[in-house]
């Protein structure tokens, strides 16, 4: 017997992150100062699509044996195989700002850090996503009828598989500082 199906899916890809903090510390002794203060802001906005294929084959054949009248034996092979394609293309609008600032006086010691970081990002991700799952089930039942009503099954199964698996993302950027 002989199996085929195929699934065909459109993906709709969308996310947004946004985030923002402040901080501000004072602390003030006769004889220490301390100080900081500083800010993050970020966002991180994205939206594409794609689409996914998955196709089956699958094959499956049985020989039985009757042993004595009321015995027999079943013994059957399921050759399947899948595959899957994943292809998406993503925009994405990224922004992150961090500023820090410390100050310090200790004793007539004095220390200032000041660090400011900035990324901006305007990009394009797409992904291509791409698996093959060979198959091999290989099933065994020994069957004893004990009476009409009643039968006695004993069975074993092996299953074997085997996977190949391809991935590759690209990054299109034409704002990347």
């Amino acid at each position: 017997m002989y199996n085929y199906s195929r699934l065909f899916q459109d993906l709709d890809l969308n996310s947004s992150i946004e985030s923002e903090s402040e901080n501000e510390y004072h602390y003030e002794s006769t004889d220490y100062l301390r100080e900081s203060e500083g800010y993050s802001d970020m966002h991180d906005f994205r939206n594409g699509g794609g689409d996914r294929t998955i196709s089956k084959h699958t094959v499956k054949s049985a020989m039985n044996w009757d042993i004595l009248d009321n015995q027999s034996l079943h013994v059957g092979i399921i050759l399947g195989q899948r595959k899957q394609s994943t292809k998406t293309s993503e925009k994405v609008d990224a922004f992150s700002e961090t500023y820090r600032y410390y100050h310090r006086i200790r004793e007539e010691e004095e220390y200032t850090s000041e660090y400011y970081y900035k990324t901006v990002e305007d990009k394009t991700i797409r992904w291509n996503f791409n698996s093959r799952q060979r198959t091999i089930q290989i099933p065994v039942i020994y069957e004893y009828d004990i009476s009409k009503r009643f039968d006695l099954l004993a069975g074993i199964n092996r299953t074997m598989n085997f996977w190949k698996i391809e991935n590759s993302t690209l990054v299109v950027g034409s704002k990347l500082f």
